[in-house]
């Protein structure tokens, strides 16, 4: 009589960093379907931008320049303080993860600020014509993305120091940090697009 044989996932780890932890895959698909959306929405972009005698039909002016001048830059001094964060993860240094995700918070707050200012600032609605409708997709599905960055991170700063911090806590910070990432690569090339073609233009 054969006996029943089983698997043992006793002395499996509990946490895993990198690919080795499904919530990496999550995210990473979840990358994936928003890189998806936005990919979508440059088409449209240019799509439009064929069809359309005078591109584009309204310059975005000084100040909306400026504001978004302001969001990319705090969109690039955000990446080195995410790094720094997510290899603090691995070495598990509470202090360093306190110190720099409360500094990564308060500039992923800035660039929804100056999102703000950029929003504001554009001399055109959303429904003015094909140009405004397009742009202003664009930036409000980035402005999803980053809204959705902060409060993220809001819920990890109070976690970080109020505690406690598990291991699979850690995990979680880095996968964070992997996102963040691309909200910084989605809100530099949207910038590249609709910024960058209206000064060359």
């Amino acid at each position: 009589m054969n006996e029943p044989r089983g698997v043992t996932v006793r002395e499996l780890p509990s946490y895993a960093f990198g690919p080795r932890d499904p919530v990496w895959w999550g995210v990473v698909l979840l990358i994936a379907m928003e890189g998806t959306t936005l990919a979508l929405s440059f088409l449209a972009y240019f799509y439009i931008r064929q069809r359309v005698d005078v591109w584009p039909t309204t310059t975005p002016g000084t100040s909306t320049l400026l504001a978004a001048g302001a969001e990319v830059l705090v969109l690039l001094c955000s990446v080195p303080p995410t790094y720094v964060l997510t290899r603090a993860t691995r070495s598990g240094d509470l202090r360093a993860i306190q110190r720099w995700m409360l500094i990564a918070t308060l500039l992923s707050v800035a660039a929804v600020v100056a999102r703000g200012f950029e929003l504001h600032a554009l001399p055109f609605r959303w429904d003015s014509d094909a140009y405004g409708s397009v742009v202003w997709g664009l930036l409000v599905l980035h402005t999803t993305h980053l809204g959705l960055g902060v409060l993220e991170n809001l819920v990890f700063v109070a976690l970080v120091f109020k505690g406690p911090v598990e291991k699979k806590h850690l995990v979680d910070l880095e996968v964070n940090g992997f996102y963040w990432y691309f909200v910084v690569a989605g809100g530099l090339a949207i910038a590249a697009v609709v910024y960058g073609e209206a000064l060359l233009g």
